[in-house]
Protein backbone atom coordinates (compact mmCIF):
# COMPACT_ATOMS: atom_id res chain seq x y z
CA UNK A 1 0.00 0.00 0.00
CA UNK A 2 1.59 3.56 -0.76
CA UNK A 3 1.83 5.36 2.40
CA UNK A 4 0.47 9.09 3.12
CA UNK A 5 0.99 11.19 6.86
CA UNK A 6 -1.29 13.53 7.33
CA UNK A 7 -0.28 15.53 9.92
CA UNK A 8 -1.38 19.40 11.60
CA UNK A 9 -2.34 21.82 14.00
CA UNK A 10 -5.96 22.58 15.59
CA UNK A 11 -7.51 25.93 16.40
CA UNK A 12 -10.51 26.82 18.19
CA UNK A 13 -12.33 30.12 16.84
CA UNK A 14 -10.47 32.68 18.49
CA UNK A 15 -6.87 31.10 16.74
CA UNK A 16 -5.63 29.35 20.24
CA UNK A 17 -4.26 25.46 19.60
CA UNK A 18 -5.84 22.92 21.24
CA UNK A 19 -6.77 19.18 21.66
CA UNK A 20 -9.14 17.39 19.98
CA UNK A 21 -10.28 14.14 19.10
CA UNK A 22 -10.66 13.28 15.32
CA UNK A 23 -10.81 10.77 12.66
CA UNK A 24 -10.16 9.93 8.77
CA UNK A 25 -12.49 8.44 6.18
CA UNK A 26 -11.10 7.09 2.88
CA UNK A 27 -14.03 8.24 0.49
CA UNK A 28 -13.01 5.60 -2.51
CA UNK A 29 -12.81 2.69 -0.29
CA UNK A 30 -15.29 4.04 2.59
CA UNK A 31 -13.14 3.08 5.23
CA UNK A 32 -13.00 4.71 8.49
CA UNK A 33 -10.11 4.94 11.23
CA UNK A 34 -10.57 5.07 14.60
CA UNK A 35 -11.06 7.67 17.30
CA UNK A 36 -7.79 9.26 17.65
CA UNK A 37 -6.05 12.16 19.99
CA UNK A 38 -4.81 14.90 19.47
CA UNK A 39 -1.47 15.21 21.68
CA UNK A 40 -0.22 18.80 22.47
CA UNK A 41 -2.69 20.64 19.85
CA UNK A 42 -1.69 18.21 17.09
CA UNK A 43 -2.77 15.35 14.95
CA UNK A 44 -0.98 12.60 12.53
CA UNK A 45 -2.54 9.57 10.44
CA UNK A 46 -0.76 7.48 8.51
CA UNK A 47 -2.87 5.99 5.62
CA UNK A 48 -0.68 2.52 6.42
CA UNK A 49 -1.92 2.15 10.21
CA UNK A 50 -3.13 -0.99 10.07
CA UNK A 51 -6.90 0.05 12.01
CA UNK A 52 -7.58 1.92 8.74
CA UNK A 53 -6.76 0.75 5.11
CA UNK A 54 -5.82 -2.72 5.12
CA UNK A 55 -7.38 -3.21 1.68
CA UNK A 56 -5.04 -5.48 -0.62
CA UNK A 57 -2.57 -1.97 -0.73
CA UNK A 58 -5.24 -0.53 -3.66
CA UNK A 59 -4.59 2.83 -2.06
CA UNK A 60 -2.14 4.87 -4.60
CA UNK A 61 -2.61 8.46 -2.76
CA UNK A 62 -3.58 10.13 -6.34
CA UNK A 63 -7.03 11.63 -7.47
CA UNK A 64 -8.61 10.51 -4.23
CA UNK A 65 -10.31 11.87 -1.27
CA UNK A 66 -9.65 11.55 2.20
CA UNK A 67 -12.17 13.84 4.92
CA UNK A 68 -10.64 14.44 8.02
CA UNK A 69 -13.01 14.92 10.78
CA UNK A 70 -12.37 17.04 14.17
CA UNK A 71 -14.50 17.58 17.16
CA UNK A 72 -14.72 19.06 20.75
CA UNK A 73 -17.21 17.51 23.27
CA UNK A 74 -17.98 14.45 22.83
CA UNK A 75 -15.74 10.64 22.92
CA UNK A 76 -17.51 9.66 19.41
CA UNK A 77 -18.66 11.14 16.62
CA UNK A 78 -22.54 10.73 16.85
CA UNK A 79 -23.86 14.12 15.51
CA UNK A 80 -21.94 17.38 16.00
CA UNK A 81 -20.41 18.49 19.19
CA UNK A 82 -19.88 21.79 20.58
CA UNK A 83 -17.43 22.50 17.93
CA UNK A 84 -16.79 20.36 14.72
CA UNK A 85 -14.97 21.14 11.40
CA UNK A 86 -14.48 18.39 8.49
CA UNK A 87 -11.04 18.91 6.14
CA UNK A 88 -11.57 17.39 2.66
CA UNK A 89 -8.24 16.40 1.14
CA UNK A 90 -7.69 15.65 -2.55
CA UNK A 91 -4.69 13.00 -2.88
CA UNK A 92 -1.94 13.84 -5.43
CA UNK A 93 0.50 11.17 -4.89
CA UNK A 94 2.33 13.00 -2.30
CA UNK A 95 3.55 11.30 1.12
CA UNK A 96 3.08 14.16 3.30
CA UNK A 97 0.04 16.05 3.78
CA UNK A 98 0.53 18.99 6.40
CA UNK A 99 -2.91 20.75 7.30
CA UNK A 100 -4.14 23.19 10.11
CA UNK A 101 -7.62 22.93 10.93
CA UNK A 102 -9.77 25.28 12.69
CA UNK A 103 -12.94 23.72 14.84
CA UNK A 104 -16.10 26.27 14.72
CA UNK A 105 -18.72 26.11 17.20
CA UNK A 106 -22.19 25.03 16.31
CA UNK A 107 -24.54 28.15 15.20
CA UNK A 108 -28.65 28.44 15.30
CA UNK A 109 -29.88 27.82 11.42
CA UNK A 110 -31.29 31.15 9.56
CA UNK A 111 -35.14 30.97 9.11
CA UNK A 112 -36.13 32.38 5.85
CA UNK A 113 -39.60 32.00 4.36
CA UNK A 114 -41.76 32.58 1.43
CA UNK A 115 -45.33 34.54 2.23
CA UNK A 116 -47.66 33.80 -0.70
CA UNK A 117 -51.07 35.35 0.17
CA UNK A 118 -53.53 37.83 -2.12
CA UNK A 119 -53.95 39.47 1.48
CA UNK A 120 -57.76 39.51 1.44
CA UNK A 121 -60.26 37.72 4.10
CA UNK A 122 -61.43 34.49 3.51
CA UNK A 123 -58.29 33.89 1.56
CA UNK A 124 -55.36 31.56 2.93
CA UNK A 125 -52.21 32.68 3.42
CA UNK A 126 -49.43 29.61 1.94
CA UNK A 127 -45.98 30.23 4.39
CA UNK A 128 -43.62 28.22 2.06
CA UNK A 129 -40.25 27.91 3.90
CA UNK A 130 -36.73 28.32 2.20
CA UNK A 131 -34.55 28.29 5.53
CA UNK A 132 -31.20 26.78 5.56
CA UNK A 133 -28.85 25.37 8.59
CA UNK A 134 -25.84 27.75 9.03
CA UNK A 135 -23.32 25.11 10.20
CA UNK A 136 -20.11 25.76 8.25
CA UNK A 137 -16.94 23.98 7.90
CA UNK A 138 -13.88 24.64 6.44
CA UNK A 139 -11.78 23.40 3.69
CA UNK A 140 -8.80 25.04 2.36
CA UNK A 141 -9.44 28.61 3.89
CA UNK A 142 -12.95 28.79 1.96
CA UNK A 143 -15.80 28.63 4.09
CA UNK A 144 -19.36 25.61 2.96
CA UNK A 145 -22.27 24.83 4.43
CA UNK A 146 -22.62 21.30 5.88
CA UNK A 147 -24.87 20.47 3.04
CA UNK A 148 -22.13 21.10 0.66
CA UNK A 149 -19.50 18.12 -0.75
CA UNK A 150 -19.72 14.54 1.40
CA UNK A 151 -21.06 15.88 4.59
CA UNK A 152 -24.28 15.07 4.78
CA UNK A 153 -24.03 11.28 3.44
CA UNK A 154 -20.96 11.10 5.94
CA UNK A 155 -22.40 12.53 9.59
CA UNK A 156 -25.71 13.40 11.14
CA UNK A 157 -27.24 16.27 10.17
CA UNK A 158 -27.12 19.57 12.42
CA UNK A 159 -30.27 19.92 9.85
CA UNK A 160 -33.62 21.82 10.78
CA UNK A 161 -36.04 19.68 12.80
CA UNK A 162 -38.47 21.64 13.07
CA UNK A 163 -40.43 24.04 11.46
CA UNK A 164 -43.33 26.62 13.33
CA UNK A 165 -44.90 29.60 12.30
CA UNK A 166 -46.83 32.08 14.46
CA UNK A 167 -49.83 34.31 12.69
CA UNK A 168 -50.04 36.49 15.13
CA UNK A 169 -53.60 34.91 16.00
CA UNK A 170 -54.20 33.20 19.52
CA UNK A 171 -52.77 29.71 18.13
CA UNK A 172 -49.15 31.12 18.89
CA UNK A 173 -46.66 29.03 16.80
CA UNK A 174 -48.47 25.86 15.13
CA UNK A 175 -46.70 23.43 12.61
CA UNK A 176 -49.25 24.54 9.95
CA UNK A 177 -48.00 26.35 7.10
CA UNK A 178 -50.99 27.81 5.85
CA UNK A 179 -54.05 30.74 7.64
CA UNK A 180 -57.02 32.00 6.42
CA UNK A 181 -57.53 35.26 7.85
CA UNK A 182 -61.23 36.23 8.62
CA UNK A 183 -60.94 39.85 9.89
CA UNK A 184 -58.87 42.97 8.07
CA UNK A 185 -55.91 43.95 10.11
CA UNK A 186 -51.80 44.00 10.22
CA UNK A 187 -50.41 40.85 10.91
CA UNK A 188 -46.55 39.84 11.81
CA UNK A 189 -46.01 36.50 10.92
CA UNK A 190 -43.09 34.90 13.09
CA UNK A 191 -41.36 31.88 11.25
CA UNK A 192 -38.93 30.05 12.93
CA UNK A 193 -37.14 26.87 12.47
CA UNK A 194 -35.32 24.41 14.68
CA UNK A 195 -32.20 22.46 14.52
CA UNK A 196 -31.41 19.23 16.41
CA UNK A 197 -29.57 20.96 19.10
CA UNK A 198 -32.76 23.23 19.66
CA UNK A 199 -31.25 25.93 18.17
CA UNK A 200 -33.53 28.27 16.57
CA UNK A 201 -34.10 31.42 14.83
CA UNK A 202 -37.13 33.84 13.85
CA UNK A 203 -37.61 36.07 10.67
CA UNK A 204 -40.51 38.06 10.75
CA UNK A 205 -42.94 38.97 7.92
CA UNK A 206 -45.55 41.79 8.29
CA UNK A 207 -48.71 41.17 6.25
CA UNK A 208 -51.93 43.41 5.82
CA UNK A 209 -55.07 41.75 5.36
CA UNK A 210 -57.96 44.02 3.19
CA UNK A 211 -61.29 43.52 2.58
CA UNK A 212 -61.79 41.76 -0.90
CA UNK A 213 -62.35 44.32 -3.88
CA UNK A 214 -65.70 44.27 -5.80
CA UNK A 215 -65.59 43.01 -9.49
CA UNK A 216 -68.43 44.04 -12.25
CA UNK A 217 -68.60 43.97 -16.17
CA UNK A 218 -71.27 44.84 -18.54
CA UNK A 219 -73.66 42.50 -20.30
CA UNK A 220 -76.17 42.89 -23.71
CA UNK A 221 -79.32 41.87 -25.11
CA UNK A 222 -77.38 41.43 -28.05
CA UNK A 223 -74.28 40.45 -29.01
CA UNK A 224 -74.31 42.62 -32.25
CA UNK A 225 -75.81 46.12 -32.68
CA UNK A 226 -76.37 48.35 -36.06
CA UNK A 227 -77.39 51.84 -36.19
CA UNK A 228 -80.36 52.71 -34.72
CA UNK A 229 -80.84 49.65 -32.08
CA UNK A 230 -81.96 49.86 -28.91
CA UNK A 231 -78.76 49.01 -26.57
CA UNK A 232 -79.86 47.53 -23.38
CA UNK A 233 -76.74 47.40 -20.76
CA UNK A 234 -76.37 45.90 -17.50
CA UNK A 235 -74.42 46.07 -15.23
CA UNK A 236 -73.42 42.89 -13.36
CA UNK A 237 -71.46 43.75 -10.18
CA UNK A 238 -69.98 41.44 -7.17
CA UNK A 239 -69.78 42.72 -3.67
CA UNK A 240 -68.76 40.00 -1.28
CA UNK A 241 -67.92 42.10 1.40
CA UNK A 242 -70.22 44.87 0.87
CA UNK A 243 -67.45 48.10 0.45
CA UNK A 244 -69.41 49.43 -2.24
CA UNK A 245 -70.48 53.30 -1.06
CA UNK A 246 -71.39 54.42 -4.78
CA UNK A 247 -71.33 53.86 -8.66
CA UNK A 248 -71.35 56.27 -11.29
CA UNK A 249 -71.76 55.28 -15.01
CA UNK A 250 -70.43 57.18 -17.98
CA UNK A 251 -71.17 56.86 -21.29
CA UNK A 252 -68.39 58.32 -23.91
CA UNK A 253 -67.05 59.83 -21.25
CA UNK A 254 -70.21 62.42 -20.50
CA UNK A 255 -72.14 61.11 -17.14
CA UNK A 256 -74.91 59.51 -17.80
CA UNK A 257 -75.71 58.20 -14.26
CA UNK A 258 -74.87 59.54 -10.45
CA UNK A 259 -76.54 56.90 -8.33
CA UNK A 260 -75.60 55.04 -4.98
CA UNK A 261 -77.73 51.68 -6.35
CA UNK A 262 -75.12 49.35 -5.73
CA UNK A 263 -77.00 46.65 -6.87
CA UNK A 264 -75.91 47.51 -10.67
CA UNK A 265 -78.02 49.52 -13.00
CA UNK A 266 -79.75 48.55 -16.26
CA UNK A 267 -80.12 51.37 -19.03
CA UNK A 268 -80.70 51.63 -22.67
CA UNK A 269 -79.33 53.76 -25.00
CA UNK A 270 -79.74 54.10 -28.83
CA UNK A 271 -77.15 53.55 -30.86
CA UNK A 272 -77.67 56.31 -33.40
CA UNK A 273 -74.40 57.59 -35.18
CA UNK A 274 -71.57 55.88 -36.97
CA UNK A 275 -69.37 55.16 -33.90
CA UNK A 276 -67.97 52.63 -31.19
CA UNK A 277 -69.55 53.24 -27.86
CA UNK A 278 -67.72 53.14 -25.01
CA UNK A 279 -69.14 53.16 -21.44
CA UNK A 280 -67.61 52.84 -17.69
CA UNK A 281 -68.68 52.45 -14.41
CA UNK A 282 -66.57 53.95 -11.70
CA UNK A 283 -66.94 51.18 -8.17
CA UNK A 284 -66.08 53.53 -5.39
CA UNK A 285 -65.36 51.52 -2.37
CA UNK A 286 -63.04 50.95 0.92
CA UNK A 287 -60.66 48.22 1.65
CA UNK A 288 -60.68 48.65 4.93
CA UNK A 289 -57.65 51.27 5.03
CA UNK A 290 -58.29 53.65 1.63
CA UNK A 291 -60.76 54.66 -0.25
CA UNK A 292 -60.42 53.09 -4.11
CA UNK A 293 -62.36 53.26 -7.05
CA UNK A 294 -62.30 49.91 -9.52
CA UNK A 295 -63.55 51.35 -13.17
CA UNK A 296 -65.82 48.81 -15.29
CA UNK A 297 -65.43 49.39 -19.03
CA UNK A 298 -67.43 47.98 -21.70
CA UNK A 299 -67.99 48.56 -25.49
CA UNK A 300 -69.95 48.50 -28.05
CA UNK A 301 -68.69 47.80 -31.87
CA UNK A 302 -71.37 48.05 -34.33
CA UNK A 303 -71.17 45.51 -37.11
CA UNK A 304 -70.88 47.08 -40.93
CA UNK A 305 -74.01 47.45 -42.03
CA UNK A 306 -74.61 47.72 -45.85
CA UNK A 307 -77.48 49.87 -46.93
CA UNK A 308 -80.73 48.83 -46.83
CA UNK A 309 -84.29 49.02 -48.41
CA UNK A 310 -88.12 49.20 -47.37
CA UNK A 311 -90.09 50.04 -50.67
CA UNK A 312 -93.52 51.49 -50.26
CA UNK A 313 -95.56 53.55 -52.23
CA UNK A 314 -98.26 56.11 -52.56
CA UNK A 315 -101.03 56.96 -55.67
CA UNK A 316 -100.30 60.59 -56.02
CA UNK A 317 -102.49 61.06 -59.46
CA UNK A 318 -105.01 59.18 -61.80
CA UNK A 319 -102.19 56.81 -63.30
CA UNK A 320 -99.26 58.13 -61.06
CA UNK A 321 -97.49 56.72 -57.91
CA UNK A 322 -94.51 57.51 -56.14
CA UNK A 323 -92.21 54.34 -55.19
CA UNK A 324 -90.36 54.97 -51.92
CA UNK A 325 -87.20 52.75 -51.86
CA UNK A 326 -86.97 53.39 -48.24
CA UNK A 327 -83.30 53.11 -48.64
CA UNK A 328 -80.69 53.87 -45.49
CA UNK A 329 -77.33 54.67 -45.76
CA UNK A 330 -76.21 53.04 -42.01
CA UNK A 331 -72.45 53.94 -42.76
CA UNK A 332 -72.07 56.14 -45.20
CA UNK A 333 -71.69 53.06 -48.04
CA UNK A 334 -74.94 53.79 -50.37
CA UNK A 335 -74.03 54.59 -54.11
CA UNK A 336 -77.26 54.60 -55.98
CA UNK A 337 -80.50 52.78 -56.17
CA UNK A 338 -81.68 50.81 -59.49
CA UNK A 339 -85.75 50.40 -60.15
CA UNK A 340 -87.00 47.86 -62.66
CA UNK A 341 -90.99 47.39 -63.16
CA UNK A 342 -92.05 44.30 -64.14
CA UNK A 343 -95.70 43.80 -65.61
CA UNK A 344 -97.54 40.32 -65.00
CA UNK A 345 -98.29 38.25 -68.11
CA UNK A 346 -102.09 38.28 -67.67
CA UNK A 347 -102.01 41.80 -67.94
CA UNK A 348 -100.96 42.24 -72.01
CA UNK A 349 -101.52 38.83 -72.88
CA UNK A 350 -105.28 38.93 -73.99
CA UNK A 351 -105.10 34.64 -74.91
CA UNK A 352 -104.89 32.08 -72.02
CA UNK A 353 -101.70 32.45 -70.59
CA UNK A 354 -99.55 29.51 -69.48
CA UNK A 355 -98.35 31.22 -66.82
CA UNK A 356 -98.19 34.35 -64.11
CA UNK A 357 -94.21 35.12 -64.83
CA UNK A 358 -93.79 38.61 -64.33
CA UNK A 359 -92.28 40.87 -67.54
CA UNK A 360 -89.58 43.29 -67.19
CA UNK A 361 -90.47 46.41 -69.21
CA UNK A 362 -88.09 49.35 -67.93
CA UNK A 363 -85.07 49.66 -65.38
CA UNK A 364 -83.55 52.98 -63.92
CA UNK A 365 -80.52 53.61 -62.11
CA UNK A 366 -80.81 56.59 -59.96
CA UNK A 367 -79.10 58.10 -57.13
CA UNK A 368 -82.76 59.36 -55.22
CA UNK A 369 -84.29 57.46 -52.88
CA UNK A 370 -88.15 57.79 -54.68
CA UNK A 371 -89.03 57.79 -58.00
CA UNK A 372 -92.36 59.08 -59.62
CA UNK A 373 -93.69 56.83 -62.14
CA UNK A 374 -97.02 57.24 -64.47
CA UNK A 375 -98.40 53.91 -65.64
CA UNK A 376 -100.72 54.41 -69.09
CA UNK A 377 -102.35 51.66 -69.36
CA UNK A 378 -104.16 49.11 -66.41
CA UNK A 379 -102.47 45.97 -64.87
CA UNK A 380 -100.95 44.70 -62.11
CA UNK A 381 -97.10 45.95 -62.07
CA UNK A 382 -94.31 45.08 -59.82
CA UNK A 383 -91.48 47.57 -58.78
CA UNK A 384 -88.29 46.67 -57.46
CA UNK A 385 -85.44 48.55 -55.58
CA UNK A 386 -82.23 47.60 -55.23
CA UNK A 387 -79.43 49.59 -53.34
CA UNK A 388 -75.88 49.56 -54.38
CA UNK A 389 -72.75 49.90 -52.30
CA UNK A 390 -69.46 51.48 -53.04
CA UNK A 391 -67.97 48.17 -53.97
CA UNK A 392 -70.77 48.24 -56.53
CA UNK A 393 -73.02 45.27 -55.32
CA UNK A 394 -76.64 44.51 -54.54
CA UNK A 395 -76.68 45.29 -50.35
CA UNK A 396 -80.36 44.86 -50.29
CA UNK A 397 -83.54 44.20 -52.73
CA UNK A 398 -87.34 44.92 -51.69
CA UNK A 399 -90.33 45.12 -53.83
CA UNK A 400 -94.16 46.70 -54.14
CA UNK A 401 -96.57 45.24 -56.80
CA UNK A 402 -98.92 48.28 -57.94
CA UNK A 403 -102.31 47.45 -59.41
CA UNK A 404 -102.72 50.58 -61.87
CA UNK A 405 -106.38 51.55 -63.36
CA UNK A 406 -104.51 53.59 -66.24
CA UNK A 407 -105.66 55.91 -68.90
CA UNK A 408 -106.44 54.10 -71.76
CA UNK A 409 -103.80 56.22 -74.50
CA UNK A 410 -100.75 55.09 -75.31
CA UNK A 411 -101.28 51.76 -75.95
CA UNK A 412 -97.73 50.88 -76.67
CA UNK A 413 -96.39 52.44 -73.54
CA UNK A 414 -96.78 50.75 -70.14
CA UNK A 415 -95.41 53.75 -67.48
CA UNK A 416 -93.15 56.09 -67.94
CA UNK A 417 -90.42 58.04 -65.45
CA UNK A 418 -90.98 61.47 -64.42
Amino acid sequence: MASATFTGNVYDEDGTQIDCKFKAYHYEQDKWSDVRDTEVQQYSIDLADSDWLTNDNSSVNNNEVVLLSFWVGGTTMDGLKDRFVTVKIQLDGSSVYTVGVELRPKTAPYSKATVVSSSTVGNGVVVSDSSGDEYQWDYNGVIHRHSAYYYTSLFSSVGISTIENDFDVDDGYTTDSSYTYQTIGDYTIRHKVTNQYELSSIASYVLRVYYNKPFGYYSYDKSSYILHDDANIVLNMYDIDNRVSSIKEYFDSSLAIDTTDIDGVDYIVTLSEDKVYNHYCDINWNDGFDDNTETVIGRIVLTNVAPTVNVTYSKTGISTYTVDSGAYDHENQLVEVQYKVYVEANSILTENPTSDDWRLIGESIVSSTSKSIVFYKSGKFKVSCAAYDEDGAVSDEGFVVIEASGIGVRQSTYFDWE
